[in-house]
């Protein structure tokens, strides 16, 4: 069983983040509270037509290919640089999940940083989006999350092409967040039987509360058939424990839908298991999330990947 309380570590706030002489990694704009205490920094970001672009120094690369990891390395201008912490606080999963990929690839020592939310904007504070709210299911309506979410799709890298038979039927493991209406969208493009889902509720939560309110966002999800019955718990800030919790579940023929619908490290936990297990297919719906700058951000975490990177 893997350890994952050796490799995770915090600090009460974001600003209380040091240079830590690693190459840093993150959003060229509300990442840049972090930034301007590194002397070695790479900003990213994405426009709304999901194109890439890296800022070395002064100088702005695009990248054309995020599956690419050549363009990839060559484009961040990694140098002699063999040690990498990456924020993914605010860049979205498609740009940040296949950068983790391609520098383990490169047998680089990567540690992901994550600044938990100090609370979440409330639905009912939001004029703007009036009409999305009456359309929605009241249960899920408490906190503002995300904007929209499109259909499934694989994320950069983490396409899978493997047959799926019906004499071999593949379980689906959703993680449960605050929206319930992302979970029913997933199964709308899923064919999976019901007796084959496995829900997770993050728990312990950022908060105390946030458990209860994940499976109130999800109770008409969890009353169907009898799913409720299969909830598995797994803590919110561990990617390490989702790790764990997947190994577990992945049956003998290594195929596992796995829809990371929850915080940010259980979908880094995803990704990682996605990396080592390249049967296990990641349902993403790429939503777009409400990120405001000025917002306060909470704990901050820290995840040492060297366990998982190139030929471990």
């Amino acid at each position: 069983m893997y350890d994952h309380f050796l490799d995770e570590s915090s600090v009460s706030r974001r600003s209380s983040v040091v240079d830590t002489g690693e190459l840093l990694v993150t959003h060229s704009g509300v990442g840049r509270d972090i930034g301007d205490k590194f002397s070695t920094v790479r900003y990213l970001t994405a426009d709304s037509s999901n194109n890439v672009f890296v800022q070395v120094g002064s100088e702005i690369r695009s990248i054309d290919a995020l599956t690419d990891v050549n363009e990839f390395i060559n484009k961040l201008g990694l140098g002699d640089a063999r040690s990498v912490l990456i924020d993914i606080t605010y860049l979205p999963a498609y740009v940040w999940a296949p950068a983790i990929r391609h520098l383990l690839q490169q047998a680089v020592d990567v540690r992901v940083m994550f600044s938990e939310p100090q609370s979440y904007p409330l639905w009912s504070q939001r004029t703007d989006v009036a009409q999305d709210l009456a359309s929605r299911d009241a249960s899920d309506a408490s906190f503002y999350v995300s904007q929209s979410a499109s259909n499934s799709s694989p994320l950069p890298t983490f396409a899978t092409i493997t047959p799926c038979y019906r004499d071999e039927p593949v379980p689906l493991v959703v993680f449960l967040g605050f929206e319930g209406w992302r979970v029913a969208n997933i199964l709308d493009d899923l064919e999976v039987e019901p007796e084959r889902i496995i829900p997770v509720v993050g728990c312990p939560g950022y908060k105390i509360d946030y458990p209860g309110f994940s499976v109130s966002a999800n109770h008409h999800f969890l009353l169907r058939s009898d799913w409720s019955t299969r909830l598995r718990l797994v803590s919110a800030r561990s990617p390490f424990a989702v790790f764990s919790l997947l190994e577990d579940l992945l049956p003998s023929q290594g195929r596992l839908f796995v829809a990371p619908l929850g915080t940010t490290p259980m979908l880094l936990g995803s990704i990682l298991f996605g990396i080592k297990r390249p049967k296990a297919m990641l349902v993403y719906d790429h939503p777009v999330r409400v990120l405001d700058p000025q917002a306060e951000r909470g704990r901050t975490w820290f995840y040492d990947l060297k366990s998982f990177g190139a030929g471990k």
